[in-house]
């Protein structure tokens, strides 16, 4: 059997008995053990490392500590709570996650994934404060230096610092006006900032199609003002006339297809003669297009039924309920048989000719060549369709 002589007495788990005896100790009171240093284990409380090599641990004796430190307060089972000095919670219990920070509103544009682009110049930092526009110009958006001594940088401080920038060429200067930050670039700040036809309305410093015709008042093309709204196109927009308010072409009369004011008079087209708006056909007509064998011809003045008839010869094909050049419904007299291009060709006065061919439009049967006296002519259904009226049709062609 070996020897034990200068082993010194091991007790517990390996543990020195002095240490043993010291830990113990100190569960129960407020003594230290000299010789030993105190560290933590886990789940056991304060423990000895082990002894001192310079002190001689003769005996499980202790001495009293000069200046005492309390020990925790003794839990419901009469010891102290082990805490995890890391993170200070008791051992054991794993770590609370970070919270994380409360979200802050976009100030600025938010794309589609959720990151934010804050405008310029409506959050200024340390990094953005300047005396000077040049101390701005590492700032890609932000130019501008305004503030004065305490200046910082912004985009823009007048309308030249907005040219070429994509939001707009007006520099907004003020609170009101529109949703907008201070100086920053925005397209408008009143209608008159906005001089497309198809969006002359300022609204919340956007420029919009107009809703009324003082949107309009200040759009001009050329040497026409674009003064009347137009709200029957999608969507609506500035224009020189309609129909309805052809105010600024005066004596003339305005294209209702161009929306523009041409240099024909009003009440100047005849019956059968080709016009560009109702106004300029005599009163007693109004402008209709004329179709003829499933073909569109144009625009043509034709008379306006009276009582349902229409004894006005060869405008015998009474139709109910034509929508007219401007957008009217109106009772109307028209042809049936002919054009009104062949109506020019005929007469004793007419073209010459020596094929149908020759009279009216071309591929189009609506003119007769009358081969007996060398004059074009044109188709009959019945007298009516003629202008001589009685007896004036005869085999299928009007008698000149």
């Amino acid at each position: 059997m070996a020897s034990t002589e200068g082993r010194k007495p091991r007790y517990g788990h390996g543990f020195p008995r002095g240490l043993v005896l010291c830990g113990l100790a100190l569960v129960f009171s407020s003594v230290s053990c000299e010789g030993t240093q105190r560290v933590y284990g886990p789940g056991l409380g304060p423990i000895d490392s082990g002894p001192d090599p310079s002190v001689e641990v003769t005996s499980p004796a202790l001495t009293p500590n000069v200046s005492p430190t309390p020990n925790p307060p003794p839990s419901s089972e009469g010891q102290g709570p082990v805490t995890d000095r890391a993170n200070s919670s008791p051992a054991g219990t794993p770590p609370s996650p970070p919270v994380a920070p409360e979200p802050q509103p976009c100030q600025g544009s938010q794309a589609p994934n959720g990151s934010c682009t804050p405008d310029a110049g409506t959050q200024p930092s340390a990094t953005s404060q300047c005396q000077v526009d040049g101390d701005c110009a590492a700032f890609e958006r932000q130019r501008a230096c305004t503030g004065g001594a305490d200046g910082r940088c912004v985009q823009c401080t007048d309308d030249a610092d907005c040219t070429a920038n994509p939001a707009g060429a007006v520099c907004k200067l003020s609170a009101d006006g529109g949703p907008a930050p201070t100086n920053t670039c925005v397209e408008c700040l009143a209608n008159t900032d906005c001089p497309n036809p198809a969006a002359s309305h300022c609204v919340q410093n956007q420029c919009q199609p107009c809703a009324v015709n003082d949107d309009c008042s200040h759009v001009v093309s050329g040497e026409a003002q674009l003064a009347v709204c137009d709200t029957s196109l999608f969507p609506s927009q500035c224009v020189e006339c309609t129909s309805t308010q052809r105010t600024a072409c005066g004596a003339t009369v305005c294209n209702g297809s161009t929306r523009q004011c041409e240099n024909r008079s009003i009440g100047s087209a005849g019956i059968c003669e080709s016009c560009i708006s109702d106004a300029e056909c005599i009163p007693a007509a109004r402008c209709a297009v004329h179709v003829f064998g499933g073909a569109e011809l144009g625009a043509f003045c034709f008379p306006i039924s009276q009582d349902e008839s229409c004894p006005q010869t060869p405008f015998s094909g009474l139709a109910n309920g034509v929508t007219t050049i401007d957008g009217e419904l109106a009772d109307l007299c028209l042809l049936r048989r002919t054009t009104c291009a062949a109506i020019d060709d005929s007469g004793l006065l007419g073209k010459d000719c020596t094929a149908s061919s020759d009279c009216g439009l071309p591929n189009v049967d609506d003119g007769v060549c009358d081969a007996a006296l060398g004059k074009c002519s044109f188709p009959c259904i019945s007298p009516f369709d003629c202008p001589g009226g009685a007896g004036s049709c005869l085999g299928g062609i009007c008698q000149l």
